[in-house]
């Protein structure tokens, strides 16, 4: 797996939040969700840390995980690429509570994502081979073009993006997880009642290489 501590270099929050509102501007992106709101959220969240710059066009071979140790030990939230950013394998957020920033200028595409706490924002379109799976009510997915997946998955979570979606949506909101997904992402399989699918099992179910969606 590649680790991204050693595609990009450090610098300070402040720098990147005023380099990432003025690149921003330059696409001229606005409401109705504002990019430059998230572009400062970096500094009211996290204060106290640094940011990690990759170039335009890093392609990473594996997957990539947003909270990963190396990230936490350097005292880095956020994690900015410059350009499209290409992921081969599966982009993770295992933390449900939290996670840094990922803010890409450019496209992103990826094999598979899995976000938890994290916000994700991209000024450019979300391709995913895959699942697009999103799973806490904390941070954001925020596309300004458009965004495919093979299965879009919300799990007390909302999405935007600018252009088109493309993709079967299953949330809670839509009623069709049930109909969706296999019983073992349930907490109660066995109650239809129970109509939340539980992020948590599907991570276990995908880590463990088992199907989350019905055949």
């Amino acid at each position: 797996m590649s680790l991204l501590t050693t595609l990009g270099t450090e610098m300070p929050l402040d720098a990147l939040s005023t380099e990432l509102k003025r690149r921003i501007e330059v696409r001229g992106l606005g409401p109705p969700r504002s990019f430059v709101k998230w572009a400062e959220q970096i500094l009211v969240d996290h204060p106290e840390r640094k940011a990690l710059v990759l170039p335009a066009g890093t392609r990473i071979e594996g997957d990539a995980k947003l909270d990963g140790d190396d990230l936490l030990e350097r005292g880095i939230a956020t994690v900015a690429v410059l350009g499209d950013l290409d992921v081969g394998g599966r982009l993770t957020n295992s933390d449900s509570d939290g996670g840094p920033f990922l803010f890409v200028d450019g496209d992103l595409r990826v094999g598979e994502i899995l976000k938890g706490g994290s916000s994700i924002i991209v000024l450019g379109s979300v391709t995913s081979r895959g699942l697009l799976i999103c799973d806490s009510s904390i941070g954001a997915f925020l596309a300004a073009g458009d965004l495919s997946a093979s299965a879009i998955i919300l799990c007390d979570k909302d999405l935007h993006a600018g252009g088109t979606i493309t993709g079967p949506i299953i949330s809670e909101e839509l009623g069709n997880m049930r109909a969706s997904l296999v019983p073992d992402v349930f907490t109660d399989p066995d109650d239809p009642d129970d109509e939340f699918a539980d992020g948590d099992l599907i991570r276990e179910r995908l880590e463990a290489g088992l199907p989350i969606l019905k055949g």
